[in-house]
């Protein structure tokens, strides 16, 4: 839950961080314990190659939550806005500058806000599927720990 919550934040390239620092405050801290390699990988599901449609959606989201309907440009647009400033020229500072000025004064608080419900929806959904592997798998093991235990319960018995 907790990977896939920070993965569906506009955050890529910092996700691992905050699930470490997230694991490492809730273990800590709260006592609270959570698989780090399991959100770690959950995490992963966003990424340099996944970064600019999930934005988009993200972006969509919170103008839809903003009641800015008028305003869509449109994914072509904003995967051109991306290209270029991924690609730039100079220096990765003066990238970086232009970076954090598209994400503050431009899109930057539509998507936060707009990451809010993928967030919620898909570190529950996260949730429900590695726990349903979780149950399954022990099951699966306590099945064949039985099973091998059983053969060798008869041979005393005989």
């Amino acid at each position: 839950m907790v990977g896939m919550v920070c993965a569906m934040t506009p955050t890529v390239g910092l996700q691992m961080s905050i699930v470490l620092a997230i694991w490492f405050i809730a273990h800590r801290v709260f006592r609270w314990d959570f698989s780090l390699v399991n959100g770690i990988a959950w995490s992963w599901v966003t990424n340099v190659f996944t970064m600019v449609p999930v934005y988009y959606g993200f972006y969509v989201t919170g103008q839809v939550m903003t009641g800015r309907f008028s305003e869509f440009g449109g994914y072509a647009s904003f995967r051109r806005v991306w290209a270029v400033l991924l690609t730039a020229d100079g220096n990765a500072w003066d990238r970086f500058v232009a970076w954090v000025n598209l994400m503050i004064t431009d899109w930057g608080m539509l998507m936060i806000i707009g990451c809010i419900p993928w967030a919620i929806f898909s570190g529950w959904l996260a949730y429900r599927i590695t726990m349903n592997f979780i149950i399954r798998h022990r099951a699966g093991r306590k099945e064949r720990h039985r099973l091998k235990r059983r053969p060798a319960e008869k041979a005393t018995t005989n």
